[in-house]
């Protein structure tokens, strides 16, 4: 059954919309929707767990291709970080270098870093708000896996998730 959408079936206010939504799909193509990562504020995670000790590790990131309207995201879905930096509370902070596509990250931290900071970490922000750092190498104990939840949460909407 072929519809128009001059059938009954179509509200008269719902067509210009129906229309826009069509052309909008012709014209890219079909392409999918490109996700730009949220990386204001601080993130941190209280609960990070070597042997009988627990750490603080807050991370931070600058984008190297910021936003005009935010300095603190980036103007496209994928870029490096200008700046970025892991540290443990009462402890050490470290430099790092990396990249972020969409919602996954790759950092290298920069110096000699020590547990529970890795030298190296592939992330996925799961949500607006959370980002899990996946040691690359080390061994697991000394390294464990970090989820940083981003203080204080954001109210947009980055599209990870």
């Amino acid at each position: 059954m072929r519809m128009s959408l001059h059938q009954p079936g179509f509200s008269r206010p719902l067509r210009p919309l129906l229309l826009a939504a069509v052309l909008a799909l012709a014209a890219c193509g079909g392409a999918e929707v490109l996700i730009i990562p949220l990386f204001e504020f601080i993130f941190s995670a209280n609960n990070v767990v070597v042997g009988a000790t627990t750490y603080t590790v807050s991370a931070s990131f600058t984008p190297s291709n910021p936003s005009a309207s935010n300095p603190s995201n980036p103007s496209s879905s994928s870029g490096t970080f200008s700046s970025a930096s892991l540290s443990v509370e009462g402890g050490d902070s470290y430099a790092a270098t990396g990249s972020f596509d969409q919602c996954n990250i790759a950092l290298n931290v920069g110096g000699n870093p020590v547990s529970p900071i890795a030298a190296q970490y592939t992330g996925r922000f799961t949500d607006d708000n959370t980002l899990v750092l996946t040691r690359v190498g080390g061994a697991l104990p000394d390294f464990p896996t970090i989820t940083l939840l981003r203080d204080p949460k954001s109210q947009r909407s980055g599209g990870c998730g």
